[in-house]
């Protein structure tokens, strides 16, 4: 029996009440993307037990002696952890790391930086990165990172490509194995408006991004908007305005149209979403993990990648995007303030939407190969794979969950429902962690001091 202790907020067979959901998706759906992908991939029969963390990272020493007593391995995936506000985290897992003795295995792993790397450095970032990626390394053979950013960022705290670490793209590719092909439904953006699209936005792209997914999706008469994060669910569930920074023309408050004309969803499993994505004729905009789920449903998706993060990704994975200087040419405001915008189907005539099938394959066995070298079984090298028509394990655990129907913002619910969500709202279900970073800088910086 394997027993693995997974960084997780949930697990894919828990069915969560969009309430509880901001918790357990990490404040982002995109986390259960990849999380859905490693499930998937290590639940090799029915006596293999993955329990998730619930995102806890502090452990006593009792906890940590009983984690090394009770699991075979530890299996940390992250998306861009390789933040300033991620310190602690760093930190806390680096000591218990150090106190346990078995595997653990770092599953994809990102630097949060701007689109052009190279900013400002943090010290305090530097250290604590340094001292968990040390820590993993004393009970891995190799850590796996997102892409050639976050690879070149290992290296200038003096690791080694190959012998340290090594690029495997996202998980989430690798959910089903090989990628499915993708369906020419992309051609009926080329020759009119009749095309059903969904699009996303992320807070933190540059204006002229959220101008232009925003302007693009005006021109199809069937474009749904598909909010991801949990800001975004309590603003659709209670009515809370977006508080955190933004740039100009995201939508922050149910006075935004896109949430006024009835566009928007949002849905709390991967599943359903992936779903509805199949119905959809095109995916486009800033979001990583709103189109890669349009990817796996074999849905045309277009990336706009707006910083580092997004950026590797895409690259790595040669996924069909625009540049931020293509962004940035496909519209522009008149005196007047009305917005002009080039032809999206002439726009998009050159891209290929199965970019990224080419290089899927050699991309594929490498990351089976990460997985390997790490000791950690899986689907893709077990004789139990699942049936002749590729079922796993996991795919029938997730077939017996009840899914939620879409999430849509308060304004469409009738007296009752209304009621409900605001009681439950108030009864403080909503409740968010509070990150102490000047506490967490101040102990950083003792423990530099003290070397």
């Amino acid at each position: 029996m394997a027993r693995i202790l997974m960084r997780a907020g949930g697990t894919p067979y828990e069915e969560v009440p969009y309430e509880m959901l901001p918790r357990v998706m990490g404040e982002n759906l995109g986390n259960l993307v990849y999380a859905n992908s490693i499930y998937r991939a290590l639940m090799v029969d029915k006596d293999t037990e993955i329990v998730p963390t619930r995102y806890r990272f502090h452990y006593t020493d009792e906890e940590a002696a009983k984690i090394d007593e009770e699991y075979d391995a530890l299996v940390l995936p992250f998306a861009d952890a390789i933040r300033p506000g991620f310190a602690r985290e760093f930190h806390e897992l680096a000591k218990l790391i150090r106190r346990i003795h078995i595997p653990v295995v770092v599953i994809g792993c990102g630097l949060r930086d701007t689109y052009e790397p190279g900013g400002e450095r943090d010290i305090i970032l530097d250290y604590a990165a340094k001292e968990f990626f040390r820590a993993v390394l004393g009970r891995s053979a190799l850590i796996g990172v997102r892409g050639q950013i976050t690879a070149d960022y290992l290296k200038r705290l003096g690791f080694a490509e190959e012998r340290d670490y090594t690029v495997i793209g996202c998980p989430s590719m690798y959910t089903w194995g090989e990628v499915p092909r993708v369906r020419d439904t992309w051609k009926k953006v080329l020759v009119g408006c009749d095309a059903a699209v969904s699009f996303n936005l992320s807070q933190g792209s540059t204006k002229e991004h959220i101008r232009f997914v925003r302007e693009t999706a005006k021109r199809f008469r069937d474009a749904v908007y598909l909010p991801q994060r949990g800001e975004e669910l309590r603003l659709m569930y209670a009515g809370v305005p977006f508080s955190l920074p933004a740039s100009e023309g995201f939508p922050m408050t149910l006075k935004d149209p896109l949430y006024l004309n009835g566009s928007a969803r949002m849905y709390g499993d991967v599943y359903s979403w992936l779903e509805f994505l199949k119905s959809r004729d095109l995916s486009f905009g800033t979001r990583m993990h709103g189109n890669l789920a349009a990817v796996l449903a074999g849905t045309p998706a277009l990336f706009c990648p707006f910083d580092a993060r997004t950026r590797e990704l895409v690259e790595y994975h040669a996924l069909p995007h625009l540049t931020p200087e293509e962004v940035f040419a496909a519209s522009w405001v008149r005196a007047d303030g009305t917005v002009v915008m080039k032809d999206f189907g002439k726009l998009i005539g050159h891209i290929d939407f199965e970019s990224h099938l080419k290089a899927h394959s050699g991309h594929f066995a490498h990351y089976v190969d990460f997985l390997k070298k790490n000791d950690l079984r899986t689907i893709y090298t077990s004789e139990s794979f699942g049936t002749a028509e590729g079922e796993t394990l996991h795919d029938r655990k997730v077939r017996g969950i009840r899914h939620l129907p879409p999430l849509r913002p308060i304004l469409e619910a009738d007296g009752a429902e209304t009621a409900r969500r605001l009681t439950r709202f108030h009864e403080g279900v909503f409740a968010k962690k509070t990150t102490l970073r000047h506490e967490v800088k101040q102990n950083i910086k003792k423990m530099i001091g003290r070397r």
